[in-house]
């Protein structure tokens, strides 16, 4: 407890004048000594003379009520939670509460007479406390200071709040009264508050976002630094409304807006838009906006938000966009913002009860330009072509690279109340864009002459499909290049009967194939000696319902819905293992087998590899099996069909070049081609007796043959006097009517059988003597 020997006179005097009021004696001169008029040894003696009470009396009940009120206090500042102690300037503790004490932990009674090393045992901290308590009695200043202790018991370290008070005792000893508060939990908090606070700054400058906030009363607004890198715009008290006015105009009711349903309905916001900064620099900028704090009503006080910039993102944005949804080439939508254009058109069309159309458009001959020029020179024609389409149609209406060398155009702004009158007004854009093309092109120093084919479907309703107008356009367009091109024609119903048809023997002939109900059809080659030298197995569909199905009518379904790659495997595979057969059988081992392939089959990725899989797998000769190819097949990737057909002529294959003449071949392509065969086209043999020209291009291609080594054989001979006409020109080779029809399997083999006895032979000398005579 508390010395009584440490209090002064006057507050001894304070104390004693208590006791007095206490007992209702003396108030004057008790008020009088309150008053500081009395004091020192004096007043209490006079105090004692008032009251007669004698000097011993008196000290023994003073003693006993301070020692009563000493208790008292000591149980008060053992109750407390702060720390309450007095030190001497030696450091010694003169007084502490139990706080303290459990912070060493000792007893209270114990800690008097010594410092804070006897119990924490750490010098450096001891010294610390001794220099700062000693510092403050020297200067003779109350001071309130921030400090810390270790906790003797867990060594955590606490924080505290102190009040130190000097004050010197009766002796004139100078001593310190601390109060300190334990404040390690606010502290805490105040440090993960500041560390919240530096991670969300940090988390700020990576993601490069400003942070701002608004008073909603006081209109008081603050940002931190990178709001002002963003925006522009400077800290000051005008701040907010100098944003405001940098955004533009276009964007500015959008901004108010969403503050209003912030500040009014407690809506959180995220927006986009724009601003044009202080120095002239135009940004996107994202801004996120909620209420942080509201006030006693309720109201919304504080509002935060963040803004970034995402200029950057917003022209990548847009340079995705473009990518997604226009050609490159040429900067015309593409068939991706095709197809939704004209899902919003036929849904216009159906709200409105208007009519629209839409043009598909092909031009004529373009492989050509980009076989006898290059790829570089078709993509100029291309961006050319897009070029005058601008020209030809309306701001509103949307033109699209289809693809390769289609397009489309999809007219939303004729307004139409009728199909007819659609239909006129399409005819007129489209027909515009015919007489756009009569004057060439002129693409660097080449000038090329270039027409197109258009065909136009009329649509009102939504009961349409995207894929369907389409079709129907596209089906209108090939009708207009079977017109003989540079032609404008519209779907009809008539048109959509022959697609529906196509559609049903499509899946006829896939059918068909799955099953195995195709056949290989088997045509004699004869030479000038009358023997079958080679045959050429063509394909056959026997169809349960409708018969033989001409190959003319088959084989384009069969292209285009790709089933022809199924077919040509097929086809090769039945032939190989035809050929491994015929092997074991001493006439028919002789014979060369010719099969055709696609120009979709030549150029897949794995033609070369199917065709040696086909022999080895089924063990037939190489060198009895021929391919013949078509002119047209070579027009696409020349080189590259010439590379796969030297890897198969190493490997034994040979090789015909079919239609010859028909098509574009350069010489210098046929040069470097490893054929074995030219075949002279039927064209030029059926009216070979009787148009020059046919006969000169036979004899040509006769010469031709002999020049580069290669074998010649004509098919289409149908009469003797074709056949002897040949024969006459050089060529050695038939194939037609004339000799044999093609035929199944099973009859093939009993014909070459009979005919390599002669009977046909002796018939071919017969009728060619005859027709000499």
């Amino acid at each position: 407890m508390f010395n009584i020997t440490g209090l002064s006179w006057k507050r001894l005097a304070g104390m004693v004048m208590l006791h007095v009021l206490l007992n209702s004696l003396g108030i004057l001169v008790a008020l009088s000594l309150i008053e500081g008029a009395i004091a020192g040894p004096l007043a209490v003696a006079v105090v004692f003379a008032i009251n007669g009470i004698s000097a011993f009396t008196l000290m023994s009940v003073i003693k006993r009520r301070y020692r009563k009120h000493n208790a008292i206090l000591t149980r008060i500042f053992d109750a407390m939670p702060d720390v309450v102690l007095a030190k001497d300037y030696d450091g010694n503790f003169v007084f502490c509460n139990e706080t303290v004490a459990s912070l060493y932990g000792a007893k209270p009674e114990d800690m008097v007479g010594k410092d804070d090393f006897h119990f924490t045992g750490n010098r450096e901290q001891a010294d610390f406390f001794l220099e700062n308590v000693q510092a403050v009695m020297n200067r003779n200043q109350i001071e309130q200071v921030y400090e810390d202790s270790t906790d003797t018991e867990t060594g955590e370290a606490r924080h505290f709040q102190s009040l130190k008070i000097p004050f010197r005792d009766i002796n004139g000893d100078p001593k310190i009264f601390v109060l300190a508060k334990d404040i390690t939990d606010i502290t805490k908090l105040k440090v993960e508050a500041d560390r919240n606070k530096k991670r969300l700054q940090q988390v700020l400058d990576v993601s490069q976002e400003g942070l701002w906030e608004w008073n909603a009363k006081t209109n008081q607004v603050l940002h931190n630094h990178q709001w002002e890198l963003i925006t522009g715009v400077q800290g000051s008290d005008c701040s907010f409304a100098e944003f405001e006015s940098c955004i533009l105009v276009e964007d500015r009711s959008k901004v108010r807006q969403a503050l209003q349903m912030l500040v009014e309905r407690n809506l959180p916001y995220s927006i986009e838009f724009r601003m044009k900064r202080p120095d002239g620099k135009i940004i996107w900028v994202w801004d996120r906006g909620k209420v942080a704090e509201f006030d006693e009503a309720g109201q919304p006080l504080w509002l935060v938000g963040i803004v970034q910039d995402i200029t950057e993102e917003k022209l990548n944005q847009e340079k995705i966009t473009h990518l997604a949804y226009y050609d490159q080439l040429t900067g015309l939508a593409n068939r991706t913002h095709l197809e939704e254009e004209v899902k919003v058109a036929i849904e216009d069309s159906r709200r409105r009860d208007a009519y629209n159309a839409l043009l598909f458009m092909d031009l004529d001959r373009f492989k050509l330009l980009n076989d006898s020029h290059g790829h570089d020179m078709g993509d100029r024609l291309l961006q050319e072509v897009a070029k005058r389409l601008t020209n030809c149609v309306g701001a509103g209406d949307t033109i699209a690279r289809f693809g390769g060398d289609e397009f489309v155009v999809l007219l939303t702004g004729i307004d139409a109340t009728s199909e007819g009158e659609a239909a006129l007004l399409a005819e007129g854009t489209a027909q515009a864009i015919l007489n756009s093309f009569e004057m060439p092109f002129q693409l660097g120093e080449v000038e090329y002459s270039c027409s197109s084919s258009v065909g136009i479907a009329i649509f009102s309703t939504d009961d349409m499909s995207l894929d369907e107008l389409l079709k129907q356009a596209d089906m209108a367009m090939y009708d207009a290049k079977g017109a003989g091109r540079n032609a404008i024609r519209f779907f009809d119903p008539e048109m959509q009967t022959a697609a529906y048809s196509r559609a049903v023997l499509e899946a006829d002939l896939k059918r068909d194939l799955n099953a195995g109900k195709l056949e290989l059809y088997y045509q004699p080659q004869i030479n000038s000696g009358g023997q079958i030298v080679g045959v050429e197995a063509l394909l056959r569909w026997p169809h349960d319902d409708l018969g033989m199905v001409p190959p003319a009518e088959f084989i384009p379904i069969a292209e285009s819905s790709g089933l022809i790659l199924s077919l040509g495997d097929w086809i090769l595979k039945t032939a190989c293992l035809q050929l491994s057969e015929w092997a074991k059988d001493p006439i028919l081992s002789k014979l060369v087998l010719s099969i055709n392939v696609s120009p979709v089959q030549l150029h897949a990725k794995g033609f070369v590899r199917s065709v040696i899989s086909a022999l080895e797998e089924s063990g037939a000769p190489a060198d009895k099996l021929k391919i013949e190819i078509t002119e047209s097949m070579l027009v696409r990737n020349m080189d590259e069909c010439i590379c796969k057909m030297l890897n198969l002529k190493k490997y034994g294959v040979l090789f015909s070049l079919d239609d010859f003449g028909t098509g574009y071949s350069s010489l210098f392509y046929l040069k470097e081609m490893p054929l074995d065969q030219l075949k002279i086209d039927q064209s030029f043999v059926r009216d070979i007796l009787i148009d020059p020209n046919d006969a000169a291009i036979a004899e040509m291609i006769v010469a031709l043959g002999k020049t580069l080594g290669l074998s010649v054989i004509a098919e289409g001979v149908e009469t003797e006097a074709q056949r002897v006409r040949l024969q006459q020109l050089g060529c050695h080779a038939y194939q037609g009517y004339l000799f044999a029809r093609p035929m199944p399997l099973k009859d093939f083999a009993l014909f070459t059988r009979s005919f390599n006895r002669g009977a046909g032979q002796q018939a071919l000398l017969d009728d060619a003597v005859a027709f000499v005579a």
